[in-house]
């Protein structure tokens, strides 16, 4: 007969893995187990939106370093190959990141040359929250838009000399 302390392990370990199963594997995440995100992963739309204007968003539901990566690698290449200076970023899902794939983009955005970032969307807590990290990592101009249309006018504008 199973002695009681054995018994109590296995109902925990059982339930514990049940709510493991329930909150999405974010146990295998945290011990090791990686997502493999490839730079054409379907949820990752980065193209140009105009001359010099890169335009970028997400379709996940939480941005971490896997998504993150190529990501950043997509908006790089593009940028640097099409000499574009200018960046459009949906803030939709980018609201939900973790820290290390935050702190990531901002390291990958830096070595841009960026001269305009225009932001979409976004609360109004996301907002103040880019306002102070783009202010504090001295990014060049940027602004937030609701439409999409007028925040790629406003990125590709050229200053006028």
């Amino acid at each position: 007969m199973p002695r009681p302390h054995r018994i109590r392990l296995v109902a925990t370990l059982v339930v514990g893995g049940a709510m493991a199963s329930v909150a999405g594997g974010a146990l295998a995440r945290r011990f090791g187990g990686t997502e493999v995100v490839d730079r054409d992963d379907p949820r990752l739309d980065v193209r140009l939106a105009a001359p010099g204007v890169v335009r970028g968003s997400v379709s996940v539901g939480l941005m971490r370093y896997p998504i993150a990566k190529p990501f950043c690698e997509n908006i790089e290449e593009i940028a640097l190959r099409d000499g574009a200076d200018a960046l459009v970023m949906d803030m939709s899902s980018l609201s939900k990141a973790t820290p290390k794939a935050g702190m990531y983009a901002m390291k990958r955005l830096r070595v841009l040359p960026l001269r305009r970032i225009a932001l979409l969307r976004g609360s109004r807590f996301m907002r103040a929250f880019a306002a102070a990290v783009l202010t504090l990592g001295r990014f060049p101009e940027f602004r937030f838009f609701d439409s999409e249309d007028t925040a790629v006018q406003w990125a590709g504008a050229r200053r006028s000399s």
